[in-house]
């Protein structure tokens, strides 16, 4: 898995590696989202998945997952499934999709370092979270799943990178603790 999305050691994402079965789904979305038939959604619902376009320029085409509205009317906060990584959509580039493209595998989670918490037992500090980006952020690793809530799509995991245990190194350099 690559490492993506960094906001903390209890907030990141991981993306599965490609594989064949992902590239030819990348490709009927690819079809899809070219084709004639796409229907812009009007009014995105919250929990949905719909096909974006993140990309204009490259016509990178995605998977989204609304997570919420914002403030501005008509951007919404989702979560790009196959990419992992949370970013603002319009609803003008998101597309309903047919359940066979909804129902694929995401190819990336939502994850959180197993076993630590913050060093003063409140919130991350800065030092632990930059640490923390520079020794996983964009890099393959080896994950540990020690906990999975398929309905929130949320793994408690180890990761392993370059052998090193990243939650054994953060702990032993002191910039979190130990989850007693």
């Amino acid at each position: 898995m690559k490492v993506k999305q960094v906001t903390s050691p209890s907030d990141f994402y991981l993306k599965f590696m490609s594989d064949p079965d992902y590239q030819k789904f990348k490709s009927k979305l690819q079809t899809f989202m070219t084709s004639n038939s796409i229907k812009n959604v009007d009014v995105p619902i919250i929990g949905h998945v719909y096909g974006g376009i993140s990309d204009l320029h490259r016509n990178k085409y995605v998977r989204v997952l609304v997570l919420s509205s914002t403030n501005d009317a008509n951007e919404y906060n989702c979560f790009e499934m196959d990419k992992g990584m949370e970013t603002i959509y319009k609803s003008k580039q998101l597309y309903e999709l047919p359940e066979e493209l909804i129902a694929f595998p995401a190819r990336s989670v939502h994850a959180s370092l197993y076993g630590i918490t913050p060093k003063n037992n409140k919130e991350w500090t800065m030092e632990a979270i930059m640490e923390l980006e520079q020794k996983i952020c964009e890099l393959k690793a080896e994950v540990i799943n020690m906990e999975f809530d398929q309905q929130k799509n949320h793994l408690k995991c180890f990761l392993i990178v370059d052998n090193v245990n990243v939650c054994d190194h953060l702990i032993e350099n002191g910039f979190v603790n130990a989850n007693e």
